[in-house]
């Protein structure tokens, strides 16, 4: 699966891609939205694909083909709210960090300790097999942070 974190500031996640316990190649996880907003997806590869490309396009949410599938993704809006989504909708979180993933306890941990997104990640990898390779960073534009303090 990955992890992804978000400490209020900075989105990070994991490029590590598996299928089974098979490594099969190093895969970005998170992006910047052209409204300036940060998402990050796990789970099955193509839905999790296809859940990114419907943030950013619209249209009709993307159906999941089979029972196995799965999808979980975060949004940070620019304003800085933070959006959890699932298979079948989505909610708001309270708070200024979350994490997701098969090493988000780990990461959410880290994070609680004072942890910045990347540390929390790393952390992560370091105990969860489904997390690793490099970690990708992403920042809020500063016009936006600004604006939603």
């Amino acid at each position: 699966m990955t992890t992804i974190a978000w400490d209020g500031k900075t989105l990070a996640g994991d490029t590590l891609g598996t299928l089974g316990s098979t490594v099969m190649r190093v895969v970005p996880k998170i992006r910047r939205l052209s409204n300036g907003s940060l998402i990050g997806a796990c789970g099955t590869f193509t839905i999790s694909s296809r859940w990114m490309a419907w943030m950013e396009e619209g249209g009709d949410r993307p159906t999941i083909i089979a029972d196995g599938d799965h999808i979980t993704g975060i949004e940070i809006r620019p304003n800085g709210e933070i959006w959890h989504h699932e298979r079948n909708g989505s909610f708001q979180i309270a708070g200024n960090r979350h994490a997701i993933g098969s090493g988000s306890g780990f990461a959410l941990g880290a994070l609680y300790m004072g942890a910045s997104a990347q540390t929390a990640v790393a952390a992560a990898a370091e105990y969860d097999p489904y997390t690793g390779g490099d970690i990708t960073l992403l920042a809020l534009q500063q016009e936006f942070l600004q604006a939603a303090e």
